[in-house]
């Protein structure tokens, strides 16, 4: 059985290739930052973080902004330093266009998934220790014949693993900032294993274009798929069995109970310390919050406001990246976003289990 984490999946590491790091287990952050370097030529695009289950140790995946390759680093011991940014290269010859989706195989291997050129395309090490030994990428394809646009990737509960891509409608935009279609998905035909379904369509909510979707766990092991339409609704589809790909329920709106008039534009979703799911939600500066009335419910709790992150007037419509949500061994709440037009880090921290943190710090890079 996969053991359970509560903790924050990753050190926080700021768009400069930095990061900081908690003092102990649920304690207070140090205050200064540690610069990780930067790979490639360009600015970093993308952050993707796994944590490795046999020994803790974090491993980081980037896109660069001039070659928009992939490269990889890896913690060189668990609470130690990190080994040189190792190039995994353009899957295809293509430039990477959005984040790695990143998992583990039931051997302790990691698999990095990633949209480069349409298509999708994934690699695996061919051993669990990290290293800078990796074969080339493998084709997935192209969801249903298009042009990908994003894909996630989590394991069912026979360690086989689930993607879900994003795939381009007819006219719709190809930046994955903008990036909205229809949803599709394949899935591996033996845990660990080289071949795969086909890709079958998963299809859009009320036949509305979606967002690039997030693939979470719920406490019965059941993936659970959200994304948003275009009015800023959450919607939401739960699988009906944990190791049967077809079993998808239909597409929901999340409606937590209580008023919710305004438009979600980033959220992100975790496991809290009871196994229920959490989403952390952007509107403009303002962070709201809900969660499931119990561990793997379909009903979720009214919407609560968070904090409002303090930043300068937007010049954009979305001011704010996707909040990385988890909570720490303390089974507190800790919530990362980025304020865009600065470049800064905002962290928010719950003083005790079960409570929503109201209160942040900016963490600027030196």
């Amino acid at each position: 059985m996969r053991p359970k984490r509560h903790g924050v999946s990753a050190d926080p590491v700021n768009v400069s290739g930095q990061r900081t790091r908690q003092k102990l287990s649920g304690d207070q952050w140090a205050p200064g930052w540690q610069p990780l370097g930067k790979p490639g030529r360009g600015e970093l695009l993308s952050l993707s973080v796994i944590q490795r289950r046999f020994d803790g140790r974090l491993e980081a995946f980037v896109i660069d902004s001039e070659d928009q390759a992939v490269w990889h680093s890896w913690q060189t011991d668990p609470d130690e330093g990190w080994s040189e940014w190792d190039l995994l290269g353009n899957p295809g010859g293509h430039h990477a266009q959005a984040a790695a989706a990143v998992t583990m195989l039931p051997d302790d291997r990691v698999m990095a998934v990633v949209v480069a050129g349409g298509t999708v395309w994934s690699v695996s090490p061919p051993q669990p220790e990290p290293s800078s030994f990796w074969p080339a990428w493998s084709s997935l394809g192209r969801p249903g014949g298009r042009a990908a646009l994003a894909v996630v990737a989590a394991s069912l509960a026979d360690n086989r693993i689930e993607v879900v891509a994003l795939g381009k409608t007819q006219g719709g935009p190809v930046s994955p900032i903008q990036a909205s279609g229809t949803v599709w998905h394949r899935w591996q035909t033996t845990a660990g294993g080289t071949h795969w379904s086909g890709w079958e369509p998963l299809g859009m909510p009320d036949s509305q274009p979606v967002t690039p979707p997030t693939l979470v766990e719920n406490a019965d092991r059941r993936l659970e798929l959200f994304t948003t339409t275009a009015d800023g609704q959450v919607w939401h589809r739960a699988l009906r069995e944990s190791t049967d790909p077809r079993s998808w329920a239909p597409w929901a709106p999340l409606h937590p109970a209580g008023p919710q008039q305004d438009r979600v534009q980033q959220f992100g979703v975790a496991r809290d310390h009871t196994d229920r799911l959490v989403m952390v939600a952007t509107v403009g500066y303002k962070l709201r919050h809900t969660a499931q009335t119990a561990p793997g419910a379909s009903t979720w709790k009214p919407w609560s406001s968070v904090a409002t992150v303090p930043g300068p007037p937007p010049q954009v419509e979305f001011p704010l990246s996707r909040p990385a949500v988890g909570f720490n061994h303390a089974g507190l709440m800790e919530i990362f976003v980025v304020i865009l037009a600065p470049g800064e880090l905002y962290h928010l921290k719950a003083t005790a289990a079960g409570q929503i943190p109201h209160t942040g710090q900016s963490w600027p890079p030196p």
